[in-house]
């Protein structure tokens, strides 16, 4: 397809005389139900437009689980009701990613459930130290985050938290969502 077909191309899901299949005259009318169509918004880092997706999603993960397979983007094809189209391919990359960001927040959930709190270099002061289990995590392109630190030390230094694990006189530079849970 040449680059002037695809710019005067029709949305995907156009039907002739301007209407989608779902009956919307506009492509932002397309609501994003489990039902209806997906139709990617070209924005890589909104997940939540796959949300109505994940059920179905996380059904057919438990089958490659449970099968002993390796749940490849190839495996979910053809699968999951509503995404089949032009997008597939995108949809269960972004339900990927959208399982994976589910996971850390509720992991992030469980751990300040037990105790643990966010910290930010504003809420610490010049020289203070905090004592305890210091976990990094976050949500990256690329992937999620995880570091758990125990027994270790927190501090602020030149406007970015450090942490330094027990033996150690170094630090490392912490970016992103910080968490403690004090001993």
């Amino acid at each position: 397809m040449s680059s002037v077909q695809s710019r005067n191309r029709q949305p995907a899901g156009l039907r002739e005389g301007g209407q989608f299949a779902t009956g919307a005259k506009t492509e932002a009318d397309v609501t994003l139900t489990a039902d209806g169509p997906f139709r990617f918004d070209r924005d890589y880092k909104n997940v939540e437009q796959v949300r109505p997706y994940m059920d179905a999603f996380l059904a057919r993960y438990d089958e490659l689980a449970q099968a002993g397979q390796y749940p490849y983007n190839d495996s979910f094809r053809g699968h999951i009701p509503g995404i089949e189209g032009p997008d597939e391919d995108t949809a269960i990359y972004l339900l990927q990613r959208l399982r994976d960001r589910d996971r850390l927040d509720a992991q992030r959930e469980e751990f300040i459930a037990a105790g643990g709190f966010e910290v930010t270099v504003t809420d610490l002061a010049p020289g203070q130290v905090l004592r305890g289990t210091v976990v990094h995590c976050g949500y990256f392109m690329g992937g999620t985050g995880w570091q758990q630190f125990e027994s270790a030390r927190l501090r602020a230094q030149n406007g970015s938290l450090t942490v330094i694990e027990k033996g150690k006189r170094n630090g490392q530079w912490l970016h992103g969502k910080v968490l403690i849970r004090e001993d």
